[in-house]
């Protein structure tokens, strides 16, 4: 199995037959000049202009792409062929890219799991253990029981015995992953990009190949930062958004063969997705931010019908959406850099909004949870958690117990615990109905900023952490 990466240039439509002709007489022979080697595999039908190469292996590539940014003849050659073929503006250059298009997945870096740090109920591992990078961000659990920890250094696998890390050495798109999801084939799929840079598109795993996927296959924006597969199967791509707040391009529908994107002139709200829920209807959710018009919009397959603040919602940015048992959802607001107006709920008829005068610990939302005594909490920016019983708010702050009042994640746990993750420099905190139970570093806990909560088949919790490593 061959490395290939492709080339793709964005040259218009109707002129892609005469650019042809001029890309073979002019920018070929410099390709050339840099030992890139055209494959004849044609691969997938593209929305541009494109071109595949091969290579020894994967991390070629980016030497490649540095090599070609850095030629004057290639560069002025794209400056003189821009206005012909649909530049205009101050950057007339003609838009390219070079990046992975498919390889082999590499050996990685497998090593042996150290036997971290067991203090308490705690056990930690780092980069001490084995663990390649010192940031944990998400947490996937896939069908054979392996963890994945996506990272700022790729994606780390962990099959409770070794842990083995995936870069772009080994053929992955980025190495800033953002969102994961396991599809109903098994494959894995990683967005990257949102939080210090753009993204470099999706990689799709199966065990074998990473292939990736990128505007230049139709999908809206390279930086993806949400995820989900609907019950039709089809992989629904959230783009802009993260820490970096990058502005998105709408959300992108894929069936297998071919990306279909929705954008604000489609009746979508806004094109930075920040959240993508699927009722029990089958209703597809988007939430998205205000400064792009906002709100949440539903899609039943045919068309989006948008809901912002005129119809009753809260804000119109939307980071957190869940449906109780009784089919109502419910939409967090706020950002994490921009207050909220609360959270709403929506019967499918109306919209009824609680706030900090209604007893809600914050006006910004970040997280929300059903119990399975049909609680709902929710998770604030700055005034803790509340927990809301159909009558009222009972909130519960620093001064009951709780850890931090920045609550980033609440995970209810097979035993019934509500587990509670903080934004900043505190720690976390387990809830067992009657007091809460407070974790830290000294009690064995790798960071006290805890980003991610998930509970294994066999009932483990696994915290992600900012840094040092994970517990």
């Amino acid at each position: 199995m061959t490395t290939l990466a492709r080339l793709s240039l964005w040259v218009p439509t109707a002129q892609r037959d005469a650019f042809e002709t001029v890309f073979e007489r002019q920018l070929a022979p410099v390709l050339q000049r840099h030992g890139l080697v055209e494959s004849s595999e044609r691969g997938r039908t593209t929305v541009v202009f494109s071109r595949l190469f091969s290579f020894d292996r994967p991390g070629q590539i980016a030497a490649a792409e540095q090599a070609l940014a850095q030629d004057a003849a290639w560069q002025t050659l794209l400056q003189e062929l821009g206005p012909h073929f649909g530049m205009n503006g101050d950057d007339r250059a003609l838009h390219y890219s070079l990046g992975v298009y498919s390889a082999p997945v590499g050996p990685g870096r497998t090593v042996e799991a150290g036997a971290g740090i067991q203090q308490g109920l705690w056990q930690n591992f780092g980069i001490q253990d084995g663990l390649a990078s010192a940031f944990v961000f998400d947490i996937l659990q896939d069908r054979a029981g392996h963890l994945w920890l996506a990272t700022f250094n790729g994606v780390i696998r962990y099959d409770g015995a070794l842990f083995s890390s995936f870069t772009t050495e080994d053929g992955l798109a980025d190495n800033t992953v953002a969102a994961m999801v396991e599809d109903r084939e098994g494959h894995l799929w990683f967005g990257t990009g949102g939080f210090n840079a753009e993204g470099r598109g999706v990689s799709r795993y199966d065990g074998q190949e990473f292939a990736t996927f990128t505007s230049a296959d139709g999908l809206a924006d390279n930086t993806v930062t949400a995820i989900a597969e609907d019950r039709q199967g089809h992989l629904w791509f959230g783009t802009g958004g993260g820490i970096a707040q990058i502005e998105g391009r709408g959300v992108s529908r894929y069936d297998g063969q071919q990306f279909v994107s929705f954008t604000s002139e489609d009746g979508l709200a806004g094109n930075t997705v920040l959240a993508i829920f699927q009722d029990r209807q089958s209703y597809l959710w988007f939430g998205t931010r205000e400064s792009e018009g906002g709100g949440v919009s539903r899609y039943d397959g045919q068309a989006f019908v948008t809901f912002t603040s005129a119809d009753g919602l809260a804000d119109n940015t939307v980071m957190a959406i869940e449906e109780d048992r009784a089919g109502h959802l419910w939409f967090g607001t706020g950002w994490f850099s921009g207050e909220g107006r609360g959270v709403s709920r929506y019967d499918g008829q109306e919209f009824v909004s609680f706030t900090s005068a209604d007893g809600l610990a914050d006006n910004t939302v970040t997280a929300i949870e059903e119990d399975r005594q049909g609680h709902l909490w929710f998770g604030t920016q700055t005034g803790g958690l509340s927990r809301f019983d159909g009558k009222g708010f009972v909130t519960f702050t620093t001064q009951d117990g709780l850890a931090n009042n920045r609550v980033s994640s609440i995970f209810e746990d097979r035993q019934g615990n509500l587990w509670v993750g903080t934004q900043s420099s505190r720690s976390l905190c387990r809830y067992v109905g009657t007091q809460f139970a407070t974790f830290t570093v000294q009690d064995g806990l790798a960071n006290n900023g805890v980003m991610a909560i998930l509970e294994d088949k066999v009932g483990d919790l696994w915290f992600g952490t900012s840094a040092p490593g994970r517990a």
